[in-house]
């Protein structure tokens, strides 16, 4: 799997593991390998094997393995005090297959090897022994005891075992709210909640802390983070963030902020608009019809011909598509578009002050003037032109 390693650390394990399923004790020193188990295989068929991802010795068919060299040692009682313990006699080099993602092992490519009795792996601290099979019944430290193996951790989704080598046996998270989780020796990491509860630090929980903001559009998957904008119902990308997820406006909202404190039990939609849509007007967060619920002194701004964007805001002049603060404007089409360099806005009204390649008449812009008016020259370029009646 992703996290195979062929290092020291697995080689010292694989050779003890030999040492210690051939009568020697965990006695035992790496010294070869056929090739790398993360990568390749080096056997076909079924065959006797150290499983590392279980910790046990196995007949099975598998994945990728390898045949290693190890010299195994035994160690007799110590002499006298005086003395250190000395190695008493060094076995010749013997050989086994060692599998490291479910794969098969044996002493040769083609029969398997002969087994003496089983003994404790190395990750339990107790076991039951059944001529050679041993059941692991407690594990050390940082192993999780799993059908009757000592594992790091099991994936459990919807009470399935997701992935590795107890695949699609039941599993259950301890957190009922939890619908997928790693379960540890030192306790479940909730991965995905249920039941309309959110994702916070590897738990669920009811409502996210006040400095965070919750997002979720159904009883499945909601998480708590940090504060960010939605815009057609997904998320905004920002220099903290690389990916997108689905999220919720409210009504007529094209795009919206999800504030610290937003969303809650009830599910996750931002409450603080930003732009609308459907021809709709945004005023004080919201989207509204019209403009009648802001101050007199306030213009019904709709952007250019767009169904998007119209908003209800104090009046202004938009020139050279920008307003007096910098940002974005339009001219509506109807006073001249684009042709119209400088418009006014206020409530009810939008009046062209200034045409470019277009004569000004009565707060538009025309191609032509008309019947009766001809046109003038205010400005030099392409400003300035307008009709007066003759």
């Amino acid at each position: 799997h992703s996290n195979c390693g062929w290092n020291s650390t697995t080689q010292t394990e694989c050779a003890q593991a030999l040492c210690n399923a051939s009568g020697y004790g965990f006695q035992g020193v790496f010294v070869s390998s056929s090739n790398n188990p993360c990568t390749s295989s080096f056997v076909t068929g079924s065959y006797y094997f150290y499983s590392m991802d279980r910790d046990t010795v196995v007949y099975t068919s598998l994945t990728n393995d390898a045949q290693i060299t190890a010299t195994c040692f035994t160690t007799a009682t110590s002499p006298p005090t005086t003395m250190a313990p000395t190695v008493m006699s060094t076995m010749a080099p013997v050989t086994t297959t060692v599998a490291i993602t479910s794969a098969p092992s044996t002493s040769s490519p083609t029969t398997p090897a002969p087994t003496a009795g089983a003994s404790c792996p190395s990750a339990c601290t107790s076991c039951d022994i059944n001529g050679t099979t041993a059941t692991c019944t407690a594990c050390v430290s940082g192993r999780v005891l799993f059908g009757g193996s000592c594992v790091t951790r099991v994936w459990c989704r919807s009470r399935t075992v997701a992935s590795g080598p107890f695949v699609n046996q039941t599993c259950r998270c301890s957190d009922r709210n939890c619908f997928y989780c790693a379960i540890r020796a030192t306790g479940d990491e909730c991965i995905r909640c249920r039941n309309g509860l959110y994702l916070f630090d590897s738990q669920c929980i009811e409502t996210c802390p006040a400095n965070l903001t919750s997002v979720g559009v159904s009883l499945w998957g909601r998480t708590c983070t940090t504060p960010f904008f939605c815009r057609g119902s997904r998320s905004v990308r920002s220099a903290t963030t690389t990916s997108t997820f689905k999220c919720n406006c409210p009504a007529n909202c094209h795009q919206c902020s999800f504030n610290p404190g937003n969303g809650g039990p009830a599910g996750g939609i931002g409450t603080n608009c930003t732009k609308c849509r459907d021809g709709k007007f945004l005023y004080n967060a919201t989207c509204n019809s019209n403009c009648s619920m802001a101050p007199p002194s306030y213009a019904d701004y709709v952007f250019g011909a767009s169904s998007y964007g119209a908003e209800c805001r104090p009046a202004f002049t938009c020139t050279g598509g920008r307003d007096e603060n910098g940002d974005r404007c339009k001219c509506p089409p109807s006073i001249g578009g684009t042709a119209c360099n400088s418009c006014d806005f206020a409530r009810g009204s939008q009046v062209c002050t200034r045409c470019r390649s277009r004569y000004l008449l009565d707060g538009a812009c025309l191609r032509t003037c008309p019947a009766g008016y001809a046109p003038v020259r205010s400005l030099t370029g392409i400003y300035g032109w307008t009709c007066d009646s003759a």
